[in-house]
Formats: structure tokens, C-alpha cells, sequence
């Protein structure tokens, strides 16, 4: 099923409480500075940065999903800027931006597209800015049944229903981002959780907040 249609189905996929790592280290932050959210899904992290009075552009492919968080900070009067587009075809409106959130859109991408994300997330932000990412390590529980399928990259394999499933060695985030310097960095067992009514899953995760150089 793709994000349109899980979108479409459940109005709360991924759940409605913000990512931990943006929770635990939301200090960081300038609250005078704009904020990307790149793959904003139905908006879970968006909208908890513009309730505390964040500057917010959501950047979400689906439409489904760019609908949702419209219709979500519009229901509580909050001012989100979304955008229904592809990374891949983002251009920034006139200014750069001092963070941007990449929770969770790594697993998703071809390692082609990881390298292509990490060098326009680095462009996107002005110096300093910051940049958090997650994405799922090779000690993943899924890793093991993802290797068996058909492999379109280094530890990036795609089922028979083109989903692709990336994941990254043990500090390999840290090579791949050779624009900035890390300010925190953790991998290991993140929280229980569920997609939906799906059943509970609990992955093996990178955390990283980095700045750009």
C-alpha cells in the first residue's frame, strides 16, 4: 500500500506525538529562524513546532498527507507553510532555513536519493543551521527479511511491490554527511510503537542532529 493510500486510511499512521529526538533536543532550535520539515507525513512533527510558535514549511509528497496537515493546523488556527512537492523538486522560497527535520524518510529512499537528500538538505540551510535525522541501522530486527529480497544497493533492497528499505551501517550517517559536524549522535533500540493498528514494532535507529558547516 502506498502513502497515499495509507494516508488516505488512517488520518494517523505513524501516530500524533512528535519524534523523540526532536522532543528531547527541541533546545537547540531557533525559534527566530524558519524550520523545514522534509516528508512531513500527516504532520505529527509539524504541527507540535507550530503549536509552540515555530516557523514551519512542511514539505510532503503526498497529497494526501499535504492535505491533512493543511486541514489540521487549520482546524486550530495555526499558520503552516505546506508544500506538496518531492524533495527532489523543492526549491527554498527566498530564504534559507536554520533547521531542517528528516525523521523518518531515509528508510524510504535508494541510497542515490539519500546522498542526493543530505547534499540539498545542506543547501537548503544557512550556515549553522541544523539538521535532524533518523533512518533505521543494519542491526534492525527487518534487516534480516529485507536482505532477502532484491537488492538495488549497499544494505537497499525493494520488495515485490517496489517499496524500497534502506538502511545504514553503524556510524554511517556520520561519512555520508560530510557537510556538517555532529552535535549529538545515538544508535540503538528506539520505543515500541505501532503504524495504524498494525502490530508493535520496535527498530534499531540512527539519531542524529547535525550542523552544517
Amino acid at each position: 500500500m502506498s502513502y497515499e493510500e495509507s494516508y488516505s486510511r488512517d488520518p494517523a499512521l505513524f501516530g500524533t506525538a512528535p519524534d523523540s529526538l526532536l522532543v528531547d533536543h527541541l533546545v537547540l532550535i531557533e525559534k527566530e529562524e524558519p524550520l523545514l520539515d522534509v516528508g512531513a507525513g500527516q504532520g505529527r512533527n509539524a504541527l507540535y513546532l507550530a503549536r509552540l510558535g515555530y516557523r514551519v514549511d512542511a514539505l510532503e509528497p503526498s497529497a494526501a498527507g499535504a492535505a491533512q496537515i493543511a486541514a489540521a493546523a487549520a482546524r486550530v488556527g495555526l499558520t503552516i507553510g505546506v508544500i506538496n512537492q518531492r524533495f527532489e523538486d523543492f526549491k527554498p522560497p527566498g530564504h534559507s532555513y536554520g533547521t531542517a527535520l528528516v525523521l523518518g524518510l531515509i528508510p524510504d529512499l535508494t541510497r542515490s536519493q539519500v546522498a542526493a537528500l543530505l547534499e540539498r538538505t545542506g543547501q537548503w540551510l544557512a550556515p549553522g543551521g541544523l539538521a535532524f535525522l533518523t533512518g533505521f541501522t543494519t542491526e534492525d530486527p527487518s534487516f534480516a527479511i529485507w536482505s532477502s529480497r532484491r537488492r538495488v544497493g549497499r544494505t537497499s533492497f525493494e520488495d515485490p511491490l517496489g517499496r524500497i528499505r534502506t538502511f545504514l551501517e553503524p556510524g554511517e550517517i556520520l561519512r555520508l554527511s560530510r557537510q556538517f559536524e555532529a552535535v549529538v549522535c545515538h544508535e540503538g533500540l528506539g520505543p515500541e510503537h505501532r503504524h495504524g493498528d498494525g502490530p508493535l514494532e520496535r527498530h534499531a535507529r540512527f539519531e542524529a542532529v547535525l550542523r552544517r558547516r
